[in-house]
């Protein structure tokens, strides 16, 4: 029998894992520990003691040592699924595109209207933008590590970075849409191989985090852009999931996964062998101490120095939820902008979080929870039945300090992204996807949930939309709401949630191709984008890049007003799946989204062929719901390649759009866009 030994395994948690954490949650925790009594369900709580909080910790990951269920196996068939503008200083400029109003968003440019800070690999550039003079190049201070995303407030600039003595995660939390990439690992051989001498089955461990990760906060003070000043240097173990900034908060959200020991994944399926593995995992979980499993973080001031130093989160800081949901830790540190030296507002709360959304009152943290049906005996092989998604969410208040766990609940079903998300007049709305397209069980919802006590209640939901679809973009908008669903065209549903214990489809339009980003556009039109699509037979095949305006006045009657095709197969912009990288300038109807041009110089042999790469950069367009999509240019940074470029971003000022990546910004004039004014690279 041959043992596999590995630090951590890329799992997810073990089916029944919650059981086995209400188990532990009562025998090491004191029973009902200030909750209800009786049936009752115990409200969130603190640890009364670090001796408290250790032994939940130690319970949440000794529960995953335990055998898993799962046989290593051969599936059946091919289970394959398919800001508005801000005016300041007599200057108009865009800003970072936002999904809520107020609640400002990292990126990887921020502006001023007169200076650009821009993100290097690890360094910030200071350029000088106004539109009445040459551009040049004011300043840059360096970062020990990858600069990820910077905020603009006021007079400072928070950057958050990766440090360079940081291991690099395996798994990204994308910031834009709040998305976890996820990857599975199996060791296993395939049973009936001639090398499998017995059945191996698995110990399961919660999803992988890489430890040793820390996730910089770095807050200059560029009130002399010229001469920036270092304020404040945070390092706090974790990876971060996402950020939001408002009301002049920062809050970061962070994610932590203790170093575990190396463990035994692999028995060989007798009783005897599984209780020594167990018993052998189980002791070198013990010999860890409190401070292996909480996350620390270090404060050095402007030349550097250590100034404080420690744990994270206070005992009486961490939050235990009512449904335990994992043994990582999240933590949730806010930062008065305006006073950034000040002290940090910090709470933990024990769980997995995979999305990220915010309104001006509340922060919500979304975990997915796989549930995994039992295997089935298909004779020679084993049935792979798939697992059933629900999303366990939580409620925090951001108008306390610091942020408070009000509620919490499920709805079925996965998240697509943060636009899933919308809350409005206290009721949280949320768009989730439950079944397989590739198997016709998929299925699409719309929950609207509202606290009751420390429960976030669904009180009414739109069930079974789309039968056989996915959900490929949400938006929602004060009492209505959006959704796109596809398999081969494209259908956008519109939904009154006026009453949201009677929420309701209202219209619907079929059309060809799919969107995945939908922006408002006045009160009565849509914008989307997304990709056109053509079908080779029954199979689409992705084209172009899509844009689309949509009337929406008659509610009941959505109709496609007009559509712009941009490229052929293989054309691809960063702004189908980032809203950040889409720019708008609403006050002169200015939209920038950047674009690697893909066309076909000949007839392709087969629809499945793609173009070649002819053009890369900034497509600029005035958009309006009465005259359309009117390309006014191309200011282009790279022109030749065979693979997708970098970042790249626009920024309006004036009468001029900035075409900015990490190297090099690029001036035009918004009259004569495909002839720059100026180039600056970025030392």
């Amino acid at each position: 029998m041959k043992r596999v030994h590995q630090a951590h395994c890329l799992k997810m948690l073990l089916p029944g894992l919650a059981l086995a954490f209400m188990v532990c949650l009562f025998g090491c925790n004191g029973g009902n520990g200030g909750g209800g009594g009786g049936d009752e369900t115990p409200a969130a709580m603190h640890f009364e003691s670090d001796e408290a909080l250790f032994a939940y910790l130690k319970d949440q990951y000794a529960s995953s040592l335990q055998p898993d269920t799962m046989q290593t196996l051969r599936t059946e068939g091919d289970a394959i699924s398919a800001a508005p503008g801000e005016s300041g200083g007599g200057k108009s400029y865009s800003t970072t595109n936002l999904q809520e109003a107020g609640v400002d968003e990292s990126d990887l440019v921020k502006t001023d209207g007169r200076y650009l800070y821009i993100a290097g690999q690890d360094k910030v550039a200071i350029v000088s933008a106004d539109p009445a003079e040459p551009m040049y190049e004011a300043a840059a201070f360096k970062v020990d590590g990858n600069v990820d995303a910077m905020y603009l407030y006021e007079n400072y600039l928070a950057v958050l970075y990766t440090p360079s003595n940081g291991e690099p995660p395996i798994w990204i939390h994308d910031d834009a849409g709040d998305d976890l990439a996820r990857e599975m690992e199996d060791d296993a051989e395939i049973p009936g191989s001639p090398d499998d001498d017995v059945i191996k089955i698995g110990i399961g461990m919660p999803y992988w985090i890489p430890p040793k990760q820390e996730t910089g906060l770095l807050i200059a003070d560029i009130g002399t852009p010229h001469a920036p000043l270092i304020v404040r240097d945070i390092r706090i173990d974790g990876i971060v999931i996402s950020s939001r900034l408002t009301g002049g908060r920062l809050h970061l959200v962070s994610q932590f996964m203790p170093d575990l020991p190396p463990i035994e994944i692999w028995y060989d399926g007798s009783e005897a062998d599984k209780n020594m593995l167990t018993a052998r995992n189980q002791a070198a979980l013990d010999a860890m101490t409190i401070d292996d499993f909480i996350p620390s973080f270090t404060i050095s001031d402007e030349i550097g120095n250590v100034v404080e130093k420690g744990r994270l989160i206070s005992t009486e800081n961490f939050i235990r939820p009512v449904t335990p949901g994992g043994g990582s830790i999240v933590s949730i540190v806010s930062i008065n902008m305006s006073m950034p030296l000040g002290e940090m507002a910090r709470t933990g709360l024990v769980a997995d979080i995979h999305h990220v959304y915010a309104s001006t009152q509340s922060l919500y943290l979304a975990a997915t929870i796989a549930e995994y049906p039992p295997y089935r005996d298909g004779g020679p092989d084993i049935l792979w039945v798939p697992p059933a998604f629900k999303t366990q969410i939580y409620r925090f208040d951001l108008t306390e300090s610091p942020v408070t766990l009000i509620a919490e609940g499920t709805v079925e079903g996965e998240l697509l992204n943060q636009f899933s998300f919308g809350e409005y007049e206290n009721v949280l709305r949320v768009a989730t996807t439950t079944g397989f397209p590739w198997d016709g069980t998929s299925a699409n919802h719309v929950y609207c949930l509202e606290p009751e006590g420390d429960k976030l209640t669904v009180i009414g939901a739109v069930n079974d939309i789309a039968p056989g679809e996915r959900l490929y973009a949400a938006r929602f908008m004060g009492t209505r709401g959006f959704l796109v669903t596809f398999v081969q065209i494209d259908p956008l549903f519109t939904l009154d949630l006026s009453d949201p214990h009677s929420p309701s489809i209202v219209g619907e339009l079929k059309v060809p191709g799919y969107s995945t980003y939908i922006h408002p556009l006045g009160s009565d039109h849509l914008l989307t984008l997304g990709r056109d699509v053509a079908l080779d037979d029954e199979t689409p095949l992705e084209q172009g890049i899509q844009l689309s305006i949509f009337d929406i006045s008659d509610f009941a009657d959505p109709r496609l007003k007009f559509s712009e095709i941009i490229g052929d197969r293989g054309t691809w912009s960063e702004a189908m799946y980032n809203h950040k990288a889409l720019t708008f300038l609403p006050e002169q109807n200015l939209m920038a989204l950047p674009v690697d041009l893909y066309e076909n110089t000949v007839t392709p042999e087969n629809p499945w062929d793609y173009g070649n790469l002819t053009f890369n950069g900034l497509y600029v367009y005035r958009v309006s719901a009465e005259a359309g999509f009117n390309l006014l240019g191309r200011l282009p940074i790279e022109t030749t390649g065979m693979y997708y470029s970098g970042w790249l971003r626009g920024v309006f000022i004036d009468d001029f759009i900035y075409a900015v990546n990490a190297d090099v910004v690029k001036k035009a004039g918004i009259a004569e866009i495909s002839k720059p004014i100026e180039t600056l690279k970025i030392q």
